[in-house]
């Protein structure tokens, strides 16, 4: 018997946020105790501030948020939802929500105008400043999930013919205001990209050396326009903190950084899930999605494969004689249906990671195809004895037993490749492969399954009707 590992400090932390304070500050908010909700927000990280935030009623978001002091509210505000980011900006004053948006970082501001109403992007436009402004409209341009949505200026640039001494005195000068400092980027005079220098290498130099002597001139950049998925496969394969963002004459317009392409992976994980539940997306928490979007989101593929399933209904009306002849054979539809059905999903599974990975190519068709014919006939094989002797045991029926044992040795083999190939065909396509639901698998199965089923029972048994 294993023993549960006990709750780290973090856990219990987090667990008395939720279910004592919460409540609490509810509670003192409703009674305009204001310097009691300060005095508990004092030993709060800004994380758990933004969550306090996300989880209270909208009249109350805007109020908690104006009890913090300026700096830490510039913080909390990063990490607050958009939902709660636009009844924050509701509630305050224009030059607090000014203040706000020149402490925020490019991509988090786009990120913001994003996320925003037309309305509310029209007047939050008109609180940046000229350069603010540009630099907005002109991310905006870029396609929705290009990296040149998601970069930002805010980089270390250094001269070739700097020494590290100078070099280490402009990052101090510049430091603060910049995304970060580890990694610095050596660019000529019309900012074309040259090499990069970390920021070990400059510490531990000679102060007298050059830049130039010290960079990395192999350097991994993207351009404006590279797909967000494809720039954070790159910082993953590459351990990189950042990745250089260049536009189409080549000069370095920006970087993105790690923890921003991490939130673009888990955006693009949550995204499929969804999907492969048959669910539409949804950008929303569970809670904060609407009864009505909710039902709207989850209907279409309902009906989808209602209308699929009913092709089903159709080939048990179309054998029903055969069904009548020998009512053993409808003992064993649910096995058969069911075992194809998880069968076709595990390889649909594995191929939309291997896809999302890139360890899987169109040009792998022909090799995916052999193999997963393969693995059905082997796991067909081997389930289809466990088939034949349940079939047996129940009936005493040979035929009976061959033909559910055959049956469901065809449907796994269909099964993997059905699994395997649509997603593959969705790609080529140029659709998202996680389109290919788990339930649109089974349903897609469970007609083959049947079909199979009946016309190996016509051909291996004598059955008025079939």
């Amino acid at each position: 018997m294993t023993k549960e590992s006990p709750p780290t400090r973090a856990t219990e932390y987090r667990l008395n946020i939720d279910l004592l304070l919460l409540p609490e500050i509810r509670e003192m908010l409703d009674n305009r105790q204001f310097d009691a909700v300060k005095s508990l927000l004092n030993d709060l990280f800004p994380q758990d501030i933004a969550d306090l935030i996300d989880d209270l009623e909208e009249p109350h978001r805007g109020v908690l948020f104006r009890l913090l002091p300026k700096e830490l509210s510039v913080e909390v505000f990063d990490d607050l939802s958009s939902d709660s980011q636009l009844a924050v900006i509701s509630a305050l004053s224009d030059q607090r929500v000014s203040e706000i948006l020149d402490e925020m970082s490019d991509d988090e501001r786009v990120e913001l105008l994003e996320e925003s109403p037309p309305a509310a992007v029209r007047k939050l436009l008109t609180l940046l400043t000229p350069e603010q402004h540009d630099r907005a409209v002109r991310s905006l341009g870029y396609p929705e999930d290009s990296v040149g949505r998601m970069m930002t200026p805010d980089f270390v640039d250094l001269d070739s013919d700097m020494t590290v001494e100078q070099s280490l005195s402009r990052i101090r000068q510049v430091g603060l205001k910049k995304e970060t400092v580890y990694t610095c980027y050596v660019t000529d005079h019309p900012q074309q990209l040259l090499g990069v220098v970390s920021l070990r290498k400059l510490v531990t130099a000679d102060p007298a050396v050059l830049i130039s002597e010290l960079m990395n001139t192999n350097v991994l950049f993207v351009s404006t326009i590279t797909d967000q998925e494809e720039a954070a496969r790159i910082v993953k394969h590459y351990d990189l903190i950042a990745l250089p963002v260049v536009d189409s004459q080549q000069r370095l317009v920006g970087i993105v950084t790690f923890d921003d392409l991490m939130d673009v992976v888990e955006e693009e994980v949550t995204e499929d899930f969804q999907r492969l539940a048959a669910v539409v997306p949804t950008d929303e928490s569970y809670f904060d999605t609407g009864f009505i979007t909710m039902a709207r989101k989850r209907i279409f593929w309902l009906f989808l494969l209602l209308v699929l399933e009913s092709a089903s209904g159709q080939l048990l009306h179309h054998y029903s004689a055969a069904l009548q002849a020998m009512v053993a054979l409808s003992f064993f539809i649910p096995m058969l249906i069911a075992t194809g059905g998880n069968a076709g999903t595990q390889s649909a599974t594995l191929i939309i990671r291997g896809l999302a990975t890139g360890e899987i190519h169109l040009r792998d068709f022909g090799r995916l195809l052999f193999r997963e014919c393969m693995l059905g006939i082997t796991l067909g094989v081997l389930l289809s004895i466990v088939a034949f002797g349940r079939a047996y045991l129940l009936e005493s029926d040979v035929g009976l037993g061959l033909t559910v044992a055959v049956s469901l040795a065809i449907t796994l083999v269909a099964a993997n490749v059905i699994g395997a190939l649509l997603p593959l065909l969705l790609r080529a396509l140029g659709l998202d492969p996680a389109l290919v639901a788990a339930p649109t698998i089974s349903t897609l199965v469970d007609v083959f399954g049947l079909w199979i089923y009946f016309e190996v029972a016509r051909r291996m048994l004598t059955l008025e009707g079939i």
